[in-house]
């Protein structure tokens, strides 16, 4: 399977605020004699990818698949606008060995398989226009001025989250009883961070990728039919999961935040 994706995301908005309405009863701006507020704004983001897929199966009992995908984010500079990101993944219906006949006939094993995957996915949660050098607009004495608001990040560009997945599924008594091991591990990378910066450079921040984060544990879940009737069927589940959150690195030895006079 190949594919294209286009997305595109326009908003634009207007506002204002008069006070002193001449009396009761009128709502139109124009019943107001002073001016408070006039505002608007514009945003714009897209989003261009391009992906493909492919899945092969051998005797009914192995199983591979992999995709691939690229990406172009607007809110990123021309030269970092681009990721690729991909998966692999594959699976073995052990039930469904010679060795297993038996135990798969009789019922009493009626499903052993071992799946993994592994892949890469992207991150561009940030900012519209994260990248460049913004200003703000402000009225100095009547004439327009202009005062720096953002720092320009040339470099920055997709955050990059890499999944691992590792299976066990079993079923006993076709199924009448069933669970799953699983392992998990979630590495992130390239993370956009919002990096503090001294006061005296005049910014509080900037944005980075920069730092690593690893998440991991095991999930467990055993279900189950305790009675099954013509007419009524009682399921029971049980599941458990164990998590842990690691930081891997950080882009700094120290973080702070707040302020301090004295």
């Amino acid at each position: 399977m190949a594919g294209h994706e286009y997305y595109e995301y326009n908003t634009s908005n207007f506002g204002g605020e008069r006070q002193n309405v001449i009396a009761s009863g009128y709502y139109e701006p124009d019943a107001a004699s002073v001016l408070v507020d006039f505002y608007g704004n514009s945003d714009q983001y897209k989003l261009l990818s391009f992906f493909g897929s492919a899945e092969y199966s051998y005797k009914k009992k192995y199983f591979l698949s992999a995709s691939v995908r690229t990406d172009g984010s607007s809110r990123f500079h021309p030269d970092k606008r681009w990721g690729t990101f991909w998966s692999v993944g594959g699976s073995w219906r052990i039930i469904e060995e010679d060795f297993l006949e038996e135990a798969r006939i009789s019922g009493q094993l009626s499903n052993l398989s071992l799946r993994a995957s592994y892949g890469a996915q992207g991150n561009d949660n940030i900012s519209y226009y994260a990248y460049q050098a913004l200003y703000s607009i402000y009225n100095n004495l009547g004439e327009s001025g202009l005062t720096a608001s953002r720092l320009a990040t040339p470099d920055l560009t997709w955050e990059t989250n890499l999944n691992l997945n590792i299976g066990l599924d079993l079923g006993f008594f076709n199924n009448r009883l069933s669970g799953t091991i699983e392992y998990f591990e979630r590495r992130s990378k390239d993370l956009l961070f919002s990096k503090s910066l001294v006061p005296s450079t005049g910014f509080s921040s900037t944005s980075q990728n920069t730092g690593a984060i690893r998440n991991y544990g095991w999930e467990f879940l055993v279900e189950g039919y305790p009675i099954v009737t013509k007419d009524w069927r009682w399921k029971l589940s049980v599941n458990a999961t164990t998590y842990k959150n690691k930081i891997v690195s950080l882009p700094s030895e120290e973080m702070w935040s707040g302020s301090k006079n004295g």
